[in-house]
């Protein structure tokens, strides 16, 4: 067990016997962030926060709403397709004889899936004040990390122990962190495209805040920053899709006015003050060394798939440069249609708030964040385990259920709606 585990599951236990959850809540959600630390290495794995503070949630939700603990239809309408794509990944590995191998792969899954249901439920407990301060605290910490890993990657500040110890003792390769002379931000992430997911919708979450804009401007402003720095493809691209969708929500010309200036100006700003970086991440990226890498990883995927094209070779044995390509070989058609109810049921979601005269401004921003990984999947993170996509999910479980005005209407053709109302 790392120094960091020892410490973590201390606070966890602590955390677990306090009649209130909303403290264990928040460190869930706390965990998800934490893509580079450890709490215990099993079987030759680490085994981060994310899975094990998701465990004990699940834990903690069972034994205090055992009682009333049922599925209602406006959470199964993104309960029932996680479930869905959880059995394709299971029938597959089983079919392929992978499921050993797979085991952990297939628990983590799992536990992510249960663990959004569980924050669905336990979130009769929490309102939704407490659910936007619980984020901004999150969001803050990690836009403070960003800055320091900033400093200390790019050599200009010496590497601390603590710091390495407390949100970086993966010492693997795939944390850029422990690369020197690297001048893009991760934050607590182990690469810049995870964090792009999290900073991304983070800084639109803070946006649907308009009442709380003011307020809100530094932190907007500084994950804007933090975005730019990341010099990742995938950040700009999503950038530009859940700005488009949430210019297609919102009302009034001033605002969206604003919000394209801003955009405007930030890509003035990468293209006069970093265009040799803008040019290697956008403009030359298939030239690139990375855009070669990815296309012999599809190519590889491709090939997994053209062997078994229906349930694919396995889930997580070939990996490819975005989820589609990936749940190619890995899950065939079953696995890419799977996935595509996934995405449809967040739609459907984000679909039904357009007309309203009046919306939950934290469920629609949880809404793009979801929106936005799931696009960056699309594009160059090929994990549906990614636990940027569950904090999100997460997020969106604990936003449905603390919203009292969500109402349930049915048409006689038992179409779904939602009438969101703003307080």
């Amino acid at each position: 067990m790392t120094i960091f585990g020892i410490i973590w599951l201390t606070i966890c236990f602590a955390f677990f016997v306090l009649p209130d959850i909303r403290y264990l809540t928040t460190l869930t959600i706390l965990g998800m962030v934490l893509q580079s630390d450890n709490v215990i290495t099993f079987i030759g794995n680490g085994v981060g926060a994310q899975i094990i503070t998701s465990a004990i949630f699940i834990i903690r939700v069972l034994i205090e709403f055992r009682a009333s603990i049922r599925i209602s239809v406006k959470s199964a309408i993104l309960f029932v397709p996680m479930i869905g794509f959880f059995l394709v990944a299971l029938y597959s590995s089983w079919i392929n004889n992978s499921l050993e191998a797979r085991f952990l792969h297939l628990m983590q899954l799992l536990i992510y899936i249960l663990a959004f249901y569980a924050m669905y439920i336990a979130s009769r407990k929490l309102d939704r004040t407490s659910v936007y301060r619980m984020m901004k605290g999150v969001a803050i910490f990690c836009v403070v990390i960003g800055f320091v890993q900033l400093l200390i990657t790019s050599n200009l500040i010496p590497r601390l122990d603590v710091v390495t110890e407390l949100f970086f003792n993966d010492k693997s390769k795939v944390v850029y962190y422990h690369l020197d002379n690297y001048f893009r931000v991760t934050s607590t992430f182990m690469e810049p495209s995870y964090y792009a997911g999290f900073a991304v919708g983070m800084m639109f979450y803070f946006i649907t805040f308009e009442e709380k804009l003011k307020s809100n401007l530094w932190l907007i402003i500084l994950l804007g920053i933090q975005i730019i720095l990341t010099f990742s493809t995938t950040a700009y691209a999503i950038t530009l899709i859940v700005g488009v969708l949430y210019l297609a929500f919102i009302k009034g010309g001033k605002r969206k006015i604003i919000i394209l200036l801003l955009g405007i100006t930030a890509f003035l700003i990468l293209y006069f003050l970093f265009y040799d970086v803008l040019d290697k991440v956008v403009f030359s990226k298939a030239e690139s060394g990375s855009g070669i890498t990815r296309y012999y990883w599809d190519q590889a995927a491709l090939k997994e798939f053209n062997k078994s094209p229906v349930y694919g070779i396995g889930y997580k044995n070939v990996r490819g440069s975005s989820i589609f390509y990936s749940l190619l070989g890995e899950l065939g058609i079953l696995g890419v249609t799977a996935f595509f109810v996934v995405m449809a049921s967040v739609l459907v979601l984000l679909v039904q708030t357009i007309g309203t005269k009046t919306r939950d401004a934290g469920l629609l921003g949880a809404l793009l964040g979801v929106s936005g990984v799931l696009a960056a999947q699309l594009i160059a993170c090929p994990d549906f385990d990614l636990c940027t996509l569950w904090i999100w999910y997460y997020l969106l479980a604990l936003h449905i259920g603390t919203a009292p005005e969500l109402e349930r209407l049915y048409t006689k053709k038992s179409r779904l709606r939602f009438r969101l109302a703003h307080d």
